[in-house]
């Protein structure tokens, strides 16, 4: 069985997981072959968690909140994938040491983008090597259904053709609410105003305040 799995982040380390631990239980390793399609570089952790964002921004769960569970050893015929600890293992997170009276402790988004590019590799570097796992750095940006099998077409033109395909695309883009734009149009008539919509990356922030006296 072919299979793709659309966004390389941490949905789709997820969905790779899941899917390879499954197939131990059946032992039917050797008929799955897997790709993944990720335009960019951030295997694991996706753009949200990359590792090379500046360290003001940090994530809005604590410590104490990321229960991300560990994965257990995954064992077949003629080889294995190791297993991997839950997050709180691997950043030596104590609740016995952290007392309910103490101030919760939130990392940096790159933190958790080195746990989850981490988790990756430790799966993605068996797979490749028992070939059964190609990794593909290309946008998709059409999945459709011919001759009883799923065509996925990249904005290279390429096209690949599979039995199944998992969509884990991660975040999308919003509609833009009332509000801003009641926002966008205020400032048309205001000097010296200038509205961000997006908090990210955060190179614009900083040349906002560099230009301004006040920033909300």
């Amino acid at each position: 069985m072919k299979l793709a799995i659309i966004g390389g982040g941490p949905r789709g380390l997820s969905a790779l997981e899941s899917l390879y631990a499954q197939a131990a239980e059946k032992n039917d390793h050797a008929k799955i072959y897997t790709a993944i399609f990720e335009e960019t570089d951030q295997l694991g952790n996706g753009p949200v968690y990359n590792l090379e964002q500046p360290d003001s921004n940090w994530l809005n769960v604590s410590e104490r909140g990321l229960t991300i569970p560990k994965r257990d050893i995954i064992t077949f015929n003629n080889f294995r994938i190791p297993g991997f600890p839950s997050y709180q293992d691997w950043s030596r997170y104590s609740s016995n040491i952290h007392k309910d009276d103490e101030v919760d402790q939130f990392p940096l988004r790159s933190k958790l983008g080195k746990y989850l590019r981490e988790r990756f590799n430790s799966i993605a570097t068996i797979l490749s090597a028992e070939n059964l796992l190609d990794i593909k750095t290309l946008k998709v940006i059409k999945v459709d259904y011919v001759d009883r099998k799923l065509l996925v077409v990249a904005a290279n033109q390429t096209e690949y053709t599979f039995d199944e395909v998992v969509m884990t695309i991660g975040h999308q883009p919003t509609e833009v609410d009332e509000q801003i734009n009641n926002w966008k149009n205020a400032i048309k008539t205001s000097d010296g105003l200038q509205l961000l919509e997006n908090p990210y990356p955060i190179s614009a922030v900083k040349h906002a305040v560099k230009e301004a006296e006040t920033v909300a």
